[in-house]
């Protein structure tokens, strides 16, 4: 699958591995959304990959499914759609143990890691389909990748909506965030 001149959203993208990510679809010639929950850290990320137009900004909680839509807007406003979307967004608990981690710590993790996910999901995946600019041809690189890391990512790889989507040869990268 040629990437240049292609479009790849990151959530987490102005660290980490979501931040190497951004430069790495850059450095194949990609258009890039970098998105994340803090305006400072987007900001500083998208003036260190450059100011060339290939890049932009969003900044997004993955928390929040209108955050979510706005970023897909935002995507298909200035580059006319998304190719690869990674749902790259992750929190671990500040506490050390499970049993010292609070309710809203809980709550927080969840909404991030897995609502997250399932906003991504439903936020980007039918437009992707409905973009229909590639073909059905199945190859290693352009398959829908599913890495799920509880029982409740799973089902939502599992979705009927996800099961179609595995039909189409749109690339989407679902990354699980590791301690």
């Amino acid at each position: 699958m040629e990437l240049s001149g292609k479009v790849a959203v990151v959530t987490g993208g102005a660290g980490g591995i979501g931040a190497a990510l951004c430069r790495a679809f850059l450095e194949k010639g990609m258009r890039v959304v970098v998105s994340d929950v803090r305006a400072d850290a987007v900001a500083e990320a998208v003036e260190q990959m450059g100011s060339s137009g290939d890049v932009i900004g969003v900044v997004t909680d993955v928390s929040a499914h209108a955050s979510v839509e706005a970023l897909a807007d935002r995507t298909w406003d200035a580059f006319g759609g998304c190719h690869v979307l990674c749902n790259n967004a992750g929190v671990g608990a500040p506490s050390s143990t499970v049993w010292e981690t609070t309710v809203n710590d809980w709550r927080w993790v969840h909404g991030v890691n897995v609502m997250g996910v399932v906003h991504g999901i439903l936020a980007f995946v039918p437009r992707m389909i409905a973009m229909d600019e590639i073909g059905r041809e199945r190859t290693d690189e352009s398959v829908l990748q599913f890495d799920v890391c509880d029982d409740a990512l799973e089902s939502a790889g599992r979705t009927e909506r996800a099961n179609t989507f595995t039909q189409w040869v749109c690339t989407a990268v679902y990354f699980c965030p590791g301690p």
